[in-house]
């Protein structure tokens, strides 16, 4: 995790420096030792308890200590602009011993391997008594990936990665920005893209809802949204 952190610093640092940071998302607080606005504002609307801080280093430090209640579960960087220079610089080095993952245009993250929305969804359905067939999930980026399978109703939004995109069994045609799937499951007339046919999104929930069948939305399940 250190090495992680000394890495970001070392691509943002200098006049050529990637225009970017490292949020440090414990189960408390997301860290960021990057404090201007600019960043900082990017970084809110998904990591709603952001604390800024002059060192992440001295924080691991103080969580190892007992001296600050938290743990880290996640590592991510956010850019502002396209985050793949960052992100290859940084947290692709630890590819082979964690679970990387590009989150969108602006955002990569790093985890323990075998915790992701997959892994959140399954503990989900158990925990509510739901099954894969009740479930539905909406992806557009990469760390979506391991939860398409785990919804029969696997929607991609219309702006998402091709990955997802293959790994969904429907598209949801609107913009994220704005509406998204929230608006995709009330909107009428919405259609999605199934086995090269429109059917309308919101007939195939009505009809799960018709038949006293609960259905799991999961938007986008992360531990780095705190709800």
């Amino acid at each position: 995790m250190r090495e992680a952190v000394r890495l970001v610093r070392e691509a943002t640092s200098g006049p050529d420096g990637i225009d970017g940071g490292l949020v440090m998302c414990g189960k408390q607080f997301a860290y960021v030792e990057r404090t201007d606005d600019r960043f900082v504002d990017g970084v809110m609307p998904y990591y709603h308890r952001t604390k800024r801080v002059d060192d992440q280093i001295a924080i691991i430090d103080a969580i190892e200590a007992g001296e600050i209640d938290d743990a880290i579960v996640k590592l991510a960087v956010y850019v502002i602009g396209p985050v793949q220079a960052l992100a290859e610089a940084t947290l692709a080095n630890f590819a082979d011993t964690h679970q990387y993952a590009i989150s969108g245009a602006n955002w990569a993250d790093l985890q323990i391997r075998g915790v992701d929305k997959g892994s959140a969804v399954r503990d989900l359905q158990r925990f509510l008594g739901v099954t894969r067939e009740q479930t539905a999930v909406f992806g557009d980026a990469g760390n979506d990936l391991s939860m398409m399978s785990e919804g029969d109703l696997s929607f991609a939004m219309a702006n998402a990665s091709r990955d997802v995109v293959e790994a969904a069994r429907f598209v949801a045609p609107l913009e994220q920005r704005g509406r998204g799937c929230a608006g995709a499951t009330r909107a009428s007339g919405v259609a999605a893209r199934c086995a090269g046919r429109n059917l309308p999104l919101v007939s195939i929930l009505e009809r799960i809802f018709d038949k006293g069948v609960w259905a799991l939305l999961i938007f986008s399940l992360s531990v780095r949204q705190y709800l």
